[in-house]
């Protein structure tokens, strides 16, 4: 962006433009690929490290285009002064990415929780399994965090007082494993409550409730 400040007042003729047009389009090219193949890895891994090199190399190939235009551009027009304007909007799309990057990875390492669309997920899940074997009354006091590629999860989940310690277990099993299915490697943990039988939010069909 400097650079580009620098070059506003000046019109120094640039030299070879053929064969940096050239080596513009290759480079956009490669570029592009390399960024895909890192950003399908870090989905996969779910890795902030992965995610920011495909970043990078996003960064590189999207510039790459602008300079691109910028060159053929100032071929068919012979206006120099698109070549600063056009390097202060690189700088300005590079420190746009990085700061949305930055702030992600401080987020991960101050335990923030996953983000909304992860959140309604997970509850959607919790609440697929209500009513499970007459058992599973409700689940809630939900806290995640994200550090690095894992996601930890943890909730209370409320079963039947009269509910076996087997069946409470084959719930938590069968909650856990919907969980991982969806988030490959993350952390759960399940605190099990038993019910108050005098609570009104019973199953209706569990023989334990106490009638009114």
């Amino acid at each position: 962006m400097w650079e580009g400040f620098r070059q506003l007042g000046r019109r120094d003729p640039i030299q070879h433009e053929g064969a940096a047009i050239a080596v513009i389009a290759i480079s956009m090219v490669v570029s592009w690929v390399v960024y895909r193949h890192n950003r399908d890895a870090a989905g996969e891994l779910g890795s902030p490290a992965i995610e920011a090199n495909a970043l990078h190399f996003l960064a590189d190939s999207v510039t790459s285009l602008g300079v691109l235009a910028a060159l053929i551009l100032m071929q068919w027009t012979g206006w120099r002064i698109i070549d600063p304007i056009v390097a202060l909007g690189v700088g300005a799309y590079v420190l746009a990415i990085s700061y949305r990057q930055i702030a992600r990875s401080l987020g991960d390492l101050s335990d923030t929780q996953l983000t909304s669309k992860e959140l309604t997920a997970i509850r959607a899940i919790m609440e697929g399994f209500h009513g499970t074997n007459g058992t599973v009354i409700e689940a809630h006091d939900l806290r995640t965090r994200r550090s690095g590629s894992q996601r930890h999860i943890d909730f209370h989940l409320v079963v039947c007082g009269k509910a076996s310690v087997r069946e409470s277990h084959d719930v938590c099993d069968a909650m856990e494993g919907k969980l991982m299915s969806v988030y490959p490697g993350s952390s759960v943990n399940i605190h099990v409550e038993p019910c108050e039988h005098e609570n009104t939010n019973c199953l209706a069909d569990c023989p334990y409730r106490v009638k009114s």
